[in-house]
């Protein structure tokens, strides 16, 4: 019975560590400091996110479920996604600078909406329930309580049928995570 047996050179054993270590860092999951750096143009932002809310909700008949600051071809946006009635989902994207309306998406059935988001939904006519505190509230309030902006704000469904709204605050190149209980208005800070 023969044995091979490689005999592994220090060169290869160094290229051996590296590409593992590329494969660990390519496949390693987005951290916050990363997920920062999305947010730099926040700064030459004119409008806050509560005031883009307030434009996309003007725009379209429905409620916000998400917004988020994003660059698209070197433009700085805040895109808000409202759900209408019929559960379909519109993207309205608003100049972060000038505060207008850049565009609108069509309109876009998401399958499992109402399953996702429980109590945000009346299970028969599809019509919106009215939590105590909007999204947009929610984002005024935090706008209001913490220092730096808010960058994101969202619809986060989490355990037994419960709801947050999830908060994304950037402060001195540093992001945190915010969540706000809907029916109190009480604040979380999930992450920094």
């Amino acid at each position: 019975m023969y044995r091979y047996v490689r005999k592994i050179t220090p060169c290869r054993n160094v290229l051996a560590t590296v590409t593992l270590l590329a494969t660990i860092s390519a496949n390693a999951p987005i951290t916050m400091a990363d997920e920062a750096k999305e947010y730099r143009g926040i700064g030459s932002a004119r409008i806050t996110l509560s005031e883009a809310i307030d434009t996309a909700t003007t725009a379209v008949a429905g409620q916000p479920l998400e917004a988020k600051f994003a660059t698209e071809d070197g433009a700085l946006l805040f895109r808000v996604w409202m759900v209408q009635q019929d559960s379909e989902v519109q993207l309205v994207a608003v100049d972060s600078r000038s505060g207008k309306v850049r565009y609108l998406s069509r309109r876009k059935a998401v399958d499992g909406l109402e399953e996702k988001l429980g109590p945000f939904f009346h299970r028969r006519p599809h019509t919106p329930q009215a939590p105590k505190l909007s999204l947009r509230e929610a984002v005024v309030a935090v706008e209001t309580a913490v220092i730096g902006k808010v960058v994101e704000a969202e619809v986060e469904p989490g355990n037994a049928g419960v709801f947050w709204y999830e908060t994304k605050i950037l402060n001195d190149k540093e992001l945190q995570r915010l969540l706000v209980d809907p029916e109190s208005g009480r604040f979380r800070l999930v992450s920094q």
